[in-house]
């Protein structure tokens, strides 16, 4: 009788239990799977997002100073020659890479001396391949930098930022071109790390030719 009861009962054979071992195992991996490709994609959303912002910021940072310029004229320089006396002086350096825009920026037009310049500058020697933005009073150009910004922008690529449009000597637009990426430091790829750009093209109204 006892063994009848006994060979009633269930129980789970050696091969049932491996297989059910290996079945709660796919289980979990699948569930660590899906958990880390949800976290890498949010990372991969957030780093895009933050390179989307930084480059909208810095395109409404030099939008604002170009169409606050107020002065006479654009000049181009191979070197600086100080002071500067036009509206907006440039350097387009393409062999190496060199490229500054200098704003002239007026607070007060009835007060004489506030004047200064807002000076975009590529690359910044400090961090490589980033647009800097600093200011340097009109008066006297050999004072130190102020408002020191040396990472608004990473472009790794898209070294000339601007573009002076001329009819002659007469300044018809500036053109404003931004690229950066999320990981500025890796090269582009379209679905790990994309690039992005901004243009706008500009003409400052307080400038007379």
């Amino acid at each position: 009788m006892m063994t009848a009861i006994f060979k009633k009962q269930d129980a789970m054979t050696l091969t049932e239990l491996l297989i059910s071992s290996i079945l709660v195992g796919v289980v979990i991996t699948g569930a660590m799977s899906a958990d880390f490709a949800v976290r890498t994609w949010q990372k991969r959303i957030e780093h895009r997002t933050m390179a989307q912002m930084d480059l909208a910021r810095a395109l409404e940072q030099i939008t604002k100073d170009v169409k606050s310029v107020i002065g006479r004229g654009a000049e181009s320089y191979a070197a600086p020659s100080l002071p500067f006396t036009r509206a907006i002086h440039y350097r387009s350096d393409s062999a190496n890479k060199i490229f500054q825009l200098c704003l002239r920026q007026d607070p007060d037009i009835t007060v004489a001396g506030d004047e200064y310049y807002v000076v975009y500058e590529y690359p910044n020697w400090a961090i490589a391949a980033r647009i800097c933005r600093y200011e340097w009073p009109a008066q006297d150009m050999s004072s130190p930098k102020t408002n020191y910004d040396g990472s608004l922008l990473a472009v790794p690529d898209q070294a000339e930022f601007f573009k002076i449009n001329l009819d002659g000597t007469t300044l018809e637009s500036i053109e404003i071109t931004l690229t950066t990426r999320p990981d500025p430091s890796q090269s582009v790829d379209p679905q790990k790390n994309p690039a992005f750009s901004l243009t706008t093209t500009l003409m400052p109204t307080g400038i007379s030719q």
